[in-house]
């Protein structure tokens, strides 16, 4: 038992997270590829129907991020994942979604949502590799200009003042 502990410990400490916001009964715990939702064990007890344990996200599976800022009731954050059937019953229901965390600090969740919007972006529209431009050659470009000449679109002075230019640069 205490082994498992040991390489649970050990792994939490490889990898550090980014950001963590406290909220109402369960905590978010941002990394660099996903969200952990650790929840308390009262409020997992009392709202989540017993004990899950942390759910972890990779941003990957998120397709969306609603967000109600706290009035006079607390404020959400709530999840979408790919393919899930979300909760829509607002802050009450989201008491009980295990996407969803309730909290009263507008700013730090803000940050939250920020955060996770970008990894969001940034996972659903890739860098695009960068494209390496090919120069041609001068005998490539000569190959071309000798076939426009062979099908009647360039008269032979023309090829040769192009054939000149291009002897020029080299």
């Amino acid at each position: 038992m205490e082994a498992k502990a040991t390489e649970r410990e050990s792994a939490q400490q490889d990898r550090a997270s980014v950001l963590v916001c406290r909220g109402r009964g369960a905590d978010l715990e941002f990394y660099e590829d996903s969200v952990v939702i650790r929840r308390g064990l009262v409020w997992g007890l009392v709202f989540q129907s017993g004990i899950k344990g942390d759910k972890r996200i990779p941003f990957s599976s998120i397709s969306a991020v609603q967000f109600k800022v706290p009035g006079l009731i607390k404020g959400y954050i709530q999840f979408t994942l790919s393919g899930a059937v979300e909760s829509t019953g607002g802050v009450l229901s989201g008491a009980h979604d295990e996407n969803t965390v309730l909290f009263s600090s507008e700013i730090e969740f803000a940050k939250a949502r920020q955060f996770i919007e970008k990894k969001i972006e940034a996972t659903s529209h890739p860098p695009a590799s960068p494209t390496v431009e090919r120069r041609i050659t001068v005998a490539e470009q000569l190959e071309k200009l000798a076939a426009l000449l062979d099908r009647g679109l360039l008269t032979l002075d023309e090829f040769n003042a192009q054939k000149a230019k291009l002897l020029l640069m080299e």
